[in-house]
């Protein structure tokens, strides 16, 4: 399913892409474990991929 049918619009996504990468900031200046800044990583990365989908089902 997509984000879409769970009712996250384009500025839904931007604000988690916000959080997810503020998150991710944090953990890489707090010299996390390199499995927590993957994982951040990861989910940033697919919130974005997301992001990429919804604005290209819009063109």
């Amino acid at each position: 399913m997509s984000r879409e049918q769970y009712g996250v619009n384009r500025k839904k996504l931007e604000k988690i892409i916000e959080e997810k990468r503020k998150k991710l900031d944090c953990a890489i200046e707090a010299k996390a474990d390199y499995e927590v800044v993957y994982e951040l990583s990861l989910e940033v990365d697919k919130v974005i991929e997301d992001y990429i989908q919804m604005n290209k089902k819009e063109k």
